[in-house]
């Protein structure tokens, strides 16, 4: 299965292992590839060729809270239109709730 990369990388993982696996300086191997050196320092440093996870790192929640679901029921139950009903209205119809 081929991996992916992400939009900004430089080096492929077969890349990566050969500057893992080289006993060159890193000077050398940064020009042949066309990389910086720090580059290269960087992912010989690193204990595998995987890219390193991005993003936040918990992930938010995708369940309302209670308040947050009065607010959009609150339209529904109240019985007045939801075209009618500003969100200031919404929000004092849940928190009466």
């Amino acid at each position: 299965m081929a991996s992916i990369l992400h939009g900004s990388a430089r080096t492929t993982p077969r890349v990566r292992a050969e500057l893992q696996a080289s006993k060159e300086a890193a000077s050398v191997l940064a020009k042949r590839y066309g990389l910086s050196r720090t580059t290269v320092n960087k992912w010989r440093s690193r204990s595998g060729t995987a890219d390193a996870p991005m993003g936040p790192r918990d992930c938010r929640s995708t369940v309302l809270t209670p308040i947050e679901e009065a607010m959009i029921v609150a339209p529904f139950v109240s019985g007045r239109s939801c075209r009618s009903m500003t969100s200031w209205d919404a929000f004092v119809t849940a928190s009466r709730s």
